[in-house]
């Protein structure tokens, strides 16, 4: 009998680790388990989206390693990996202006680097994130990214990150198009700054649960509203003043590397964040900027798409090399 008892507690306790990895692969399935459960037990339903997760008081509680941070680490290897490819290949080049040094390096030959003159070629405004000038462009963008969307990926989880990443990448280029349409385009910077366009985002969104408590310890303070924005523009700063320098230092606009990207990945990452990133505690007001941040966003890719789309030569655009 003791036996039996025992064995039906193993087994009961299997269960339950396999749901609760099954749930972890397949976050719709365990919300559809969770939607069953609070109606058999005749929970009100507020919040089915965030369920399981919105339940804190303050935003240092909404940290969570379940999942762990998954997509800002692998775009970070994958980045790595093209930058060491492209330097091996340069290397066993015998022209020295190919070399990959700190400020210079860019593979112009490359397919993944976005060209004003290949427009045509779509994958460009979203491939050129793993091209970079040089390897201090590559360390600045990857520790930036790492650290602030790691630090996103823990609250929001990496498959809201991912989705205001790739948008920020795409707006960045867009932008470049429009207001830079002559010089070429390479670097993480559009993804970097939609995750600080993110942070203001999150900012906007969980403001009051961020200042829950803000004074009582030093997590609490170093998580606040306000101590995020200093640091959000303290460490922007470094990385918009080197893209500057590079883009009008070179004195040769066919190599030149734009950065307009870094503000329409920080719009973007505003725009898409409002909507997208997790809102702990929804307010009327913020139903409303979920809308309007979708319109301006939508309506801001619109407008970039038809301008490439029939930009004509001369003085607008370079003539598309389509060879």
């Amino acid at each position: 009998m003791f036996e039996d008892q025992t064995f039906r507690r193993k087994l009961t306790s299997g269960k339950r680790s396999l749901n609760r990895a099954v749930f972890a692969i397949d976050p719709v399935s365990a919300r559809r388990c969770q939607r069953v459960q609070l109606n058999k037990s005749g929970v009100d339903e507020t919040d089915l989206y965030n369920w399981g997760e919105a339940d804190v008081s303050n935003y240092v509680e909404a940290y969570d390693c379940r999942p762990p941070p998954i997509f800002i680490p692998l775009i970070t290897v994958a980045q790595i990996s093209v930058f060491i490819y492209y330097a091996l290949l340069h290397a066993l080049d015998e022209n020295p202006y190919n070399d990959v040094t700190a400020s210079s390096g860019v593979p112009y030959n490359s397919p993944l680097i976005y060209l004003p003159t290949k427009r045509y070629q779509c994958w460009r405004f979203v491939s050129y994130m793993f091209i970079h000038n040089g390897y201090i462009h590559l360390v600045f963008n990857c520790l930036l990214q790492l650290v602030l969307g790691t630090l996103l990926e823990l609250v929001h989880k990496f498959w809201r990150v991912g989705i205001v990443y790739l948008l920020g990448v795409l707006a960045g280029s867009l932008a470049h198009s429009v207001s830079d349409p002559f010089v070429a385009l390479a670097g993480a910077s559009g993804g970097c700054y939609a995750l600080i366009g993110a942070h203001v985002a999150s900012i906007i969104i969980n403001w009051q649960t961020m200042q829950a408590g803000w004074l009582k310890n030093p997590v609490n303070f170093l998580s606040s509203g306000a101590v995020r924005l200093f640091l959000i523009i303290l460490l922007a700063g470094g990385d918009t003043a080197l893209a500057i320098y590079s883009r009008f230092s070179n004195p040769d606009q066919s190599t030149q590397i734009g950065f307009v990207a870094h503000l329409g990945g920080f719009i973007a990452g505003v725009l898409v964040g409002v909507p997208v990133l997790r809102n702990l505690e929804v307010e009327r007001w913020e139903k409303v900027c979920f809308w309007i941040c979708i319109f301006l966003y939508a309506a801001f890719m619109a407008a970039a798409v038809l301008f490439n789309g029939f930009c004509e030569p001369p003085g607008w655009c370079p003539p598309t090399q389509w060879d």
